[in-house]
């Protein structure tokens, strides 16, 4: 399965003629983002890092004063910085499901990061019993919405905080996620950071 949906991505890509922006792609490597450039063993990662302080968990029925807090974590999967002579690569954000975690996301993030992406999968502050609430639609929308902030939250971790530790573009942020996760990252793209 998660070839499958490793192929979607990459036919998504093609299609989109990711390749063919001069502005993205250099002269020099031209299979960048679509070809292998690295081997699984020269991708560098980078887990449990902190991109959100004591975040409130997200319960229903909703408590206020909910007690429990956590951290937000990401990992970052990449390239060596400045290799190939790419400077500046895309980030790819990707979301995890709903009760899943970033670890579920390793296979794709590797892939996808010896294609010369910058990929971060992130955990997000929406507790796990929530997820049975789907068929109640006001809160199911709560839950993308609390989802799609905490997307904004890692890019702005990754774009304005880290950026050239890892090499990344900040003009380039691509979001993903299966299930739950697909919903925040739609909701990413269309919800600004002020919102």
């Amino acid at each position: 399965m998660k070839k499958i949906s490793f192929l979607l991505l990459v036919l998504l890509i093609k299609a989109l003629a990711f390749s063919q922006n001069p502005v993205i792609v250099p002269d020099n490597v031209p299979g960048a983002y679509i070809d292998y450039l690295y081997t699984s063993n020269e991708i560098i990662v980078s887990k449990d890092l902190i991109y959100k302080s004591q975040s409130p968990k997200l319960k229903f029925p909703i408590d206020a004063n909910n007690p429990n807090k956590a951290d937000l974590l990401l990992d970052v999967y990449y390239p060596p910085v400045g290799s190939n002579c790419i400077s500046k690569r895309p980030l790819i954000v990707i979301a995890p499901g709903g009760g899943g975690v970033k670890e579920n996301f390793v296979y794709e993030a590797t892939e996808l990061a010896r294609r010369g992406y910058v990929v971060s999968v992130i955990n997000h502050s929406v507790a796990e019993n929530s997820y049975n609430l789907v068929d109640h639609k006001a809160l199911t929308a709560i839950t993308v919405f609390c989802g799609a902030m905490n997307v904004h939250q890692a890019i702005k971790y990754l774009t304005v905080d880290n950026a050239s530790l890892y090499g990344i573009d900040p003009n380039t942020v691509i979001t993903m996620g299966g299930s739950f996760g697909g919903a925040t990252s739609i909701m990413s793209a269309y919800v600004s950071k002020s919102e």
